[in-house]
């Protein structure tokens, strides 16, 4: 297959990757985490087929070192210029989705936190258990 042609093929499934990460990235956003979960599976076999292209690519370039026409010289760097700038889109929305992640995982580490510290505040107050032999060590006794 023809360099350019396989440079069309990939750039419509570079834009299809591009919705797909603006879906992932809305998705972890609100905390939708079936969404996120759909969109990173939909993202890995997008990418398997842009790796194959890629790999046709390759063979293409080898088997074609130049290209023969004039018309088809224009016609790589335009779809070269859309792939680039879907890339720089698609980098851009990783890092906010990157970020999103980590704010998300602070916030459920110091969640978790809290939790621990009531924890080990229960357990110091009595043995933990709702018939434990062990009494309190605050009572009130003035009942």
């Amino acid at each position: 297959m023809e360099q350019h042609i396989l440079l069309q093929h990939k750039k419509e499934y570079l834009r299809e990757l591009l919705s797909v990460t603006e879906l992932l990235s809305a998705a972890i956003k609100t905390d939708d985490l079936k969404g996120a979960q759909a969109n990173l599976e939909r993202r890995r076999r997008l990418m398997g087929h842009i790796d194959a292209i890629d790999g046709s690519l390759s063979a293409a370039a080898v088997d074609d070192k130049h290209l023969a026409t004039e018309g088809r010289q224009r016609k790589l760097p335009n779809v070269a210029g859309e792939i680039a700038s879907m890339l720089e889109r698609m980098a851009e929305l990783q890092g906010q989705c990157e970020e999103a992640l980590r704010t998300n995982r602070e916030q459920l580490l110091a969640s978790l936190d809290a939790v621990r510290k009531g924890q080990r505040g229960l357990r110091r107050y009595g043995d933990g258990s709702p018939g434990g032999k062990r009494q309190p060590r605050f009572l009130d006794r003035t009942l």
